[in-house]
Parts: structure tokens; C-alpha cells; sequence
């Protein structure tokens, strides 16, 4: 296994961070590096838990890296790699995602550029569901589509700490788009990232019936899809129809009939 395994000691309460990066994992490294992260308690001062560009055979292998850091607060997962791609490594992602949604303490988790794809999502989903301090996720260009905007509605109703998500360089379309929105707008959402996912008309209007009812939002961006002048119109009017909305960014849009941007 060739690794970088770095801990950083901070002072304070926000404890330290570790990071695993630009190694090749495999199951029976595990115990290995859970015995080294639990010598001396230093696994459980870990508040930031770092892997990034892994290559592993299935998404459970890193389960234990993470169960062994209870106390983490911010987990970042990032340009992981899978090898090979299955349907057994499909389904270990649910084990991992259960393993994320017992961490009590957790409030941000990062899981942008993986390729999870929604059978993936979906595995992670049902663990994330029962994260009781979710507060920011973020799972920017992950090829997630239509299903993807399924699951993140449950997760939407499962985690009513969740304020920021961000789903941004990905396709969820107007039907994922459909689907997120019902539980976006009445869930405690601040803030909601939606660039980049191919989203027209249909999607901006039934995104804005849905969002009219927020109480909390205060950021939205919908930069870089085809909302089109329709579209366009109907966010707009959340400026005026959600007191708190006071962030509201949608360049890079184009009509889906004149192909101009708007």
C-alpha cells in the first residue's frame, strides 16, 4: 500500500484532521491502519476525516476507517476509485452508508467527483436518512440523473438538520428536478446548489411552486442549465416570494427555442 497518512493536530475544540490520500486499499490493510489511528485515543480526537483518491474493491472496505473515528464532525470523500465497478460494490456502498449515518456527531459530508451514479446513491441514501446532525452535503459531478433527485428527497425528510445541498455538474433533469423539489420546499434547506444538471423550463417552474413555501432559504443557484425565459421568470419571483431568499444566481442559462443565453 503506498499512502499518505497525514494527522494534523489542532488546537481547540475543533480537534484534528486526517487525511488518507493516493493509495491503493485493500481489506486486509484495514486493520492495519485502524490499530495505528487507535493508538494513543488519536482516532477519536479526529474531527475531519479526510479520503481522497483511494482505490479500493468495494465502498465497505472503508466503513472501518470511518467507524473508527466516531467523533468525526466533517467527512470528506472524494475521487474515489472502484475496482472493478460491480454490483457487489454497488450494494457494499450500504454498509458505508450506514457506518456515515451512525456518526452523531457529523455535520458536513463532501462526497464530490466520485462517479457514484444513483445505484450508488441510493445504497448511501438509506444510511444518510438517519444522520442526526447532517447539516451540509454536497455531491457535486457524481453522473447522478433522475433516481438521484428520488433519493435525495427521502433524505430531505429523513434529516431535518440538513441546511446546505449541493447537487451541482450533474443530470438530474426535470424529472430529478421534479422529484427533489416537493421535499426542498418544505424542508429547512439554506441553501440549494442545483448548477449544471440540464434542468428546463418544466424543472425551474415546478422547482419555483415548490420553493415559494420555504421559510429558510436564503441562497439558490441554478446557474448553467436551459431554464429559458419561462423558467427564468418563475425563480425569479422567489425573490419576492420568500422573504429570506436573498441570494439568487442563474447566469449561464439559455432558452431551450432560441439557444441565447440568458
Amino acid at each position: 500500500m503506498a499512502a499518505t497518512l497525514l494527522t494534523l493536530q489542532v488546537e481547540g475544540a475543533s480537534g484534528s484532521e486526517l487525511t488518507l490520500t493516493s493509495a491503493s486499499v485493500s481489506s486486509e490493510d484495514v486493520p492495519t491502519l485502524v490499530q495505528a489511528l487507535n493508538q494513543d485515543g488519536r482516532a477519536e480526537r479526529v474531527r475531519t476525516l479526510t479520503l481522497e483518491r483511494l482505490s479500493v474493491a468495494n465502498y465497505d472496505v472503508l466503513a472501518p476507517l470511518v467507524a473508527c473515528c466516531p467523533n468525526t464532525e466533517c467527512l470528506r470523500l472524494n475521487r474515489l476509485v472502484i475496482r472493478p465497478e460491480s454490483g457487489a460494490a454497488t450494494a457494499s456502498a450500504g454498509l458505508l452508508g450506514q457506518q456515515i449515518g451512525s456518526l452523531r456527531h457529523l455535520r458536513e459530508l463532501n462526497l464530490d467527483h466520485n462517479d457514484l451514479r444513483d445505484a450508488v446513491l441510493l445504497q448511501l441514501g438509506r444510511g444518510l436518512e438517519h444522520a442526526p446532525a447532517l447539516h451540509t452535503l454536497s455531491l457535486r459531478d457524481n453522473e447522478l440523473t433522475a433516481d438521484a433527485g428520488i433519493a435525495m428527497a427521502k433524505v430531505l425528510i429523513g434529516v431535518p438538520s440538513l441546511q446546505q445541498l449541493d447537487l451541482s455538474l450533474n443530470n438530474l433533469g426535470d424529472s430529478g428536478i421534479v422529484a427533489l423539489s416537493h421535499s426542498a420546499g418544505a424542508s429547512g434547506l439554506r441553501g440549494l446548489h442545483l448548477d449544471g444538471n440540464f434542468v428546463t423550463a418544466v424543472g425551474g417552474e415546478a422547482l419555483a411552486d415548490s420553493l415559494c413555501m420555504s421559510q429558510s432559504l436564503e441562497e439558490l443557484s441554478v446557474q448553467d442549465n436551459k431554464l429559458g425565459d419561462q423558467g427564468m421568470a418563475a425563480i425569479e419571483r422567489l425573490l419576492e416570494q420568500i422573504p429570506t431568499l436573498t441570494r439568487l444566481s442563474s447566469r449561464g442559462n439559455k432558452s431551450m427555442l432560441s439557444g441565447t443565453a440568458i
